[in-house]
């Protein structure tokens, strides 16, 4: 069994010296089973390596974030860039991610969440922290359930507060059919 020790400017980086392991966010242990991830530094596997394009290149991590020794977690490189950028979990314990995290800035904040809010397997809620400011700006919907956005709610005025809420009317086309009001006044 050998040992890599990888930190976050590193991404997967599985060149890194052992002498970096005081600062490691990530070990990774090769034996039989392939390419295992302690995250917690005890020697105990938390999660596993994932190629799913089969280029070499690790594309995720499973891990057992719970300890009950089932996958519930994945990290993911949810742009391509070589980097874990996104974060996909199962927050019910079904067997299925239903939620994802991701940072679409690159700036190391998960400023995007996509979630599945009715449990039938299909995403059908993005909620978007453009300003990152922790506040979600935009949320986006499928209300009927046939995996197109048909429901918009958003900052119309710039405050970061979503006060809009736009309906697609059939055609494509989003329509502002209610108008929230501002719970901060000063703000316009």
């Amino acid at each position: 069994m050998t040992q890599d020790f990888l930190d976050s400017t590193d991404g997967l980086d599985r060149d890194s010296a052992p002498a970096d392991a005081d600062n490691a966010d990530y070990i990774i242990i090769t034996g039989e089973h392939g390419d295992m991830v302690d995250i917690d530094g005890d020697g105990v596997p938390d999660g596993k390596l994932v190629d799913a394009d089969g280029d070499g290149v690790p594309d995720g991590v499973l891990l057992d974030m719970d300890g009950d020794g089932k996958h519930d977690s994945m990290l993911v490189d949810a742009n391509g860039d070589g980097n874990m950028n996104g974060l996909l979990m199962d927050t019910t314990g079904d067997g299925r991610f239903d939620t994802m995290y991701v940072d679409t800035t690159g700036d190391g904040k998960m400023d995007t969440t996509v979630m599945d809010t009715t449990g039938d397997g299909k995403f059908d809620t993005v909620i978007i922290d453009a300003s990152g400011d922790g506040t979600p700006d935009t949320v986006m919907m499928d209300t009927v359930g046939d995996g197109e956005i048909d429901t918009i709610l958003a900052d119309n005025n710039g405050d970061n507060i979503p006060d809009i809420l736009l309906r697609d009317n059939g055609k494509g086309v989003f329509e502002p059919i209610a108008r929230l009001r501002n719970p901060n006044p000063q703000d316009g």
